[in-house]
């Protein structure tokens, strides 16, 4: 997982990437619900502070596992958080340790998903929960750490075959909204925002700019019908995808 390193120092210190996260979080309502309540011995994935967002959630104690010192939260007493530097698909936690785990827009950053699966199933107790959100249509972001983008039947089968069984799965948005969050994010990269921009792509040439305000004139507008048109969206083309699964 160590793919992932120094990411979270510009969601906390970038003002456009906070305004991103708050969008995000509340277009993933129903993740918030899921989280509600006692969790117990939790684990959070590459989550960093995402802690801080779970107001009507509890628990026992709440760690966080993160490749890079860096982007580990500090150690809250009051708030029951615990931080661990570690590989998320190779970890020193003992076999049955957690009740809970989360892997939140997480997977698309390791370059091995399928061993921090593998992994979660060892330190999960039977019947703990396993609760992961991933962007199946995501814009490049996290540049140069953004691997993959997933499909529902990517998770079904890496669930299945390690032994978790899905209990319930929840599609975020569909094929409107995803066009919508392309549309709002296509030209970061042109603006130079680092989260976003791919050197190899740096240099524009004269026809890209002379049809520039043409491209952002369309894109504003089609990003407005498109937020529209996602209050009754289709679903097959989720932007992201909630599932809960339990180990068996």
């Amino acid at each position: 997982m160590g793919e992932k390193k120094g990411m979270s120092t510009i969601q906390e210190t970038s003002f456009s990437i906070k305004v991103t996260y708050l969008i995000r979080n509340f277009f993933s309502r129903p993740l918030f619900r899921l989280l509600e309540g006692n969790l117990g011995r939790i684990l959070d994935i590459g989550g960093g502070s995402f802690y801080k967002n779970l107001v009507n959630s509890s628990w026992s104690n709440y760690v966080v596992l993160e490749p890079d010192l860096n982007s580990l939260p500090k150690p809250n007493k009051l708030d029951k958080i615990n931080s661990i530097s570690a590989d998320a698909g190779k970890s020193p936690i003992k076999n049955e340790t957690f009740d809970t785990i989360i892997i939140i827009q997480v997977l698309q950053f390791i370059f091995e998903p399928i061993k921090v699966i593998s992994e979660a199933h060892r330190i999960l107790r039977k019947n703990g929960k396993l609760i992961i959100q991933v962007p199946q249509s995501g814009n490049l972001h996290g540049v140069p750490n953004h691997y993959y983008n997933f499909t529902r039947f990517w998770l079904e089968r890496s669930l299945s075959d390690n032994k978790f069984k899905i209990v319930n799965y929840i599609p975020l948005g569909g094929a409107w909204r995803t066009i919508a969050s392309r549309l709002f994010l296509m030209f970061w990269p042109v603006m130079g925002h680092p989260y976003y921009l791919d050197d190899k792509f740096k240099k524009r040439g004269i026809l890209f700019w002379i049809l520039f305000p043409i491209q952002l004139l369309v894109a504003i507008l089609f990003f407005v019908v498109s937020l529209i048109l996602s209050i009754s969206d289709i679903k097959e083309e989720a932007n992201n995808h909630l599932i809960v699964a339990v180990k068996i």
